[in-house]
């Protein structure tokens, strides 16, 4: 399957970059996911899982302009929705009818005479169960005063008595496996300069998945990511390389990364043994980190996601009337000359 995720305009032939592996108009790159069930014909081995789901994503990109993001946020405010109803009055509780109670049933009280009853009739019960009773199931082998003749019964293999067996060990079988992988993803914010997307920030991670077993005495999951790196490409060092603010590429033999969570039953095989009585473990194994701090990268950075993201624009309040200061010396001047001509 494919998947993928564009944004044009009216004059735009977003029809051509859907047959495209990437374009302009891309926000999702297309992406295909792979999926494979498998079911175990031989049971008996607990190595091999009865059930095996594996999973892989090849490339998750994903690349967003300023220019796209803020025509999308005004695609998405422009969408009404739909009014909320206005609230009605609470109508008026009606009572409803009222329930006749019917009147309470007398129990018959236990007297002496009722007690006895009661007490011969499970007697007598009791004495009707003990007149039968199961017959031997081999009467041959259960006199133990004298031999029976080989030839006087014959003996059927259902009536010998089974012979004890040797108890099997308990077997820790694998009843489900699960894995999921993605190797490489990749983000990438862009200006939009002259027809053209130039990255200003670009995420690499490399080798993220997961793999869960569930056997029957325990249950092992482990996720692993290898690689990160968070480069500036406008900016490059004294080589001619991008400005890595973070990576991981000098720790290439261990991964970057490993969460692994373990859970045994008490009643397990190895509980003893391999998990030394734990019933819960949780490992956390990080590698190393290196960051740089680039200072020109890092302002051109933050200011550039300061003017991506909109300002909120602030509700105007409603203007009041602000009386002016010639207008109350003029008010002043009118009452004094008003009590001088008095």
């Amino acid at each position: 399957s494919s998947i993928q995720l564009l944004y044009s305009k009216s004059d735009e032939k977003w029809y051509e970059a859907r047959k495209q592996r990437q374009s302009s108009l891309h926000i999702l790159e297309p992406m295909d996911f792979n999926i494979e069930f498998s079911r175990a014909l031989v049971v008996t081995d607990p190595r091999m899982p009865k059930f095996k789901v594996s999973g892989e994503l090849p490339l998750l990109s994903v690349c967003i302009s300023d220019e796209k993001l803020k025509g999308a946020l005004s695609l998405l405010d422009s969408i009404p929705f739909p009014e909320k109803p206005a609230a009605q009055p609470p109508s008026s509780v009606r009572k409803g009818p009222q329930i006749q109670m019917s009147p309470p049933i007398s129990t018959p009280q236990m007297t002496p005479r009722n007690i006895m009853e009661l007490r011969n009739s499970m007697l007598s019960e009791l004495d009707s169960e003990e007149e039968f009773y199961d017959a031997v199931t081999s009467p041959v082998e259960d006199l133990p005063y004298y031999e029976a003749d080989t030839g006087s019964l014959p003996r059927s293999g259902s009536m010998r008595r089974p012979a004890s067996k040797m108890r099997e060990p308990l077997k820790n079988m694998t009843e489900f496996q699960l894995r999921f992988e993605i190797p490489e993803i990749l983000l990438q914010i862009c200006r939009r300069a002259k027809h053209l997307e130039v990255p200003v920030l670009q995420l690499e991670i490399t080798g993220l998945g997961t793999e869960l077993n569930l056997r029957t005495f325990d249950m092992t999951s482990e996720t692993f990511l290898k690689e990160i790196c968070l480069k500036c490409p406008e900016y490059t060092d004294d080589k001619g390389k991008p400005v890595y603010i973070i990576t991981t590429l000098d720790n290439a033999e261990e991964d970057l990364l490993m969460l692994e969570y373990k859970k045994a039953d008490r009643n397990g095989p190895e509980f003893q043994t391999t998990y030394r009585n734990t019933e819960q473990l949780i490992k956390i194994n990080f590698s190393s980190l290196d960051i740089h701090l680039h200072t020109e990268a890092l302002l051109s950075s933050m200011n550039f996601l300061n003017e991506l993201v909109p300002a909120s624009k602030e509700k105007a309040s409603p203007e009041e009337p602000v009386i002016t200061t010639e207008e109350t010396k003029e008010e002043t001047r009118t009452k004094k000359s008003s009590q001088k001509s008095k």
